[in-house]
């Protein structure tokens, strides 16, 4: 869809405006059901039909409907790079933008004395995907053979060093009745105990998750992170298919509603232990899944080590995940 006028110039949808005017006033008034519903309801509904595939308009082009304030500016523009991750192909310019968006964003949220109040979930989102966006900036990196010269120059250019945010301090801000942090904890947690070969606590960390999304994704069949959850849901079961697969005795501890879901079998042509989960009608090898999964964390742990943030405690370092074997 075309937003240019027969002069060229970028044209806004009016009701886009109208969003951005009406999101922009019950931020400033602290109206959080209203803040969460033009969040994750009214967002998600011009993004299918403005800009299902192209990026919202940027920050300068609804400035004035928003008095140019500062705050709101920052937290459009968090939106917009997220909408753009999900929709489109991001630049590297827009990589760089969008950490510089964050770097400013929490520091602001999280250092000053700002009076404003935002519904629990969207700060969630405001975390989990400033390390989604860090973690695809790591394989964008690690990609130098396809780039041509002049992308590689301006990846010199644009690199910098990049420290992870003393969020944690700030866990009080999340609660678990937003799902996504629930799940999330519990997938990390899980994989982090199969690494260090813990795999009686990784099934029952699988298998709290695993029920968890069994009770409530019927009541999140309208909401936007359903999709995300569903995913989620797959990646897990076949963790847990590998958990199961290294520790019989870890079948023991699961919930039968769990186990209801997957069944471990063999593929008759490759001869591989495959995962099969009903619920999702999809079959996956379960030593690719966890070497593609063994390969991104390792490609993290390469870049942090290559930083050199402050010292960090001993007992907060992770083994490294190339110690398992499958």
């Amino acid at each position: 869809m075309s937003f240019r006028d027969e002069e060229g110039f970028y044209q806004v949808p009016d009701i886009v405006k109208q969003w951005a005017h009406y999101f922009y006033r019950h931020i400033r008034r602290r109206n959080i059901p209203e803040i969460q519903s033009m969040y994750e309801i009214s967002f998600l509904k011009l993004s299918d039909r403005y800009y299902k595939a192209a990026p919202w308009p940027e920050v300068q082009h609804i400035a004035e409907v928003v008095d140019h304030d500062h705050v709101f500016c920052l937290l459009y523009k968090e939106m917009y790079f997220r909408h753009l991750y999900a929709r489109c192909q991001p630049t590297l310019r827009d990589r760089c933008e969008s950490w510089d968006n964050y770097c400013e964003l929490f520091g602001l949220l999280l250092t000053s004395n700002v009076n404003m109040q935002l519904p629990n979930v969207w700060l969630w989102d405001m975390v989990d995907e400033f390390l989604y966006q860090f973690q695809s900036f790591c394989q964008y990196r690690g990609k130098v053979q396809s780039m041509s010269p002049e992308e590689i120059d301006n990846l010199k250019k644009c690199d910098k060093a990049i420290y992870p945010l003393n969020l944690h301090e700030r866990s009080n801000l999340f609660t678990p009745r937003i799902p996504g942090v629930h799940i999330t904890l519990f997938y990390y947690g899980g994989f982090s105990y199969l690494m260090q070969r813990r795999y009686l606590d990784a099934a029952r960390c699988f298998n709290a998750v695993l029920l968890f999304i069994y009770r409530v994704k019927g009541a999140h069949r309208t909401s936007p992170h359903l999709e995300q959850m569903l995913k989620k849901n797959e990646q897990m079961y076949a963790l847990l298919a590998v958990v199961c697969a290294l520790c019989p005795a870890a079948v023991k501890s699961l919930d039968e509603n769990v186990l209801m879901q997957f069944h471990i079998d063999v593929d008759p042509e490759s001869g591989r232990e495959m995962v099969m989960v009903s619920d999702t009608q999809q079959v996956a090898t379960y030593a690719p899944f966890l070497s593609h999964h063994i390969s991104r964390f390792e490609e993290i742990i390469r870049e942090l080590s290559a930083l050199t943030p402050p010292p960090v405690s001993p007992a907060v370092v992770l083994p490294a995940a190339a110690a398992v074997r499958v």
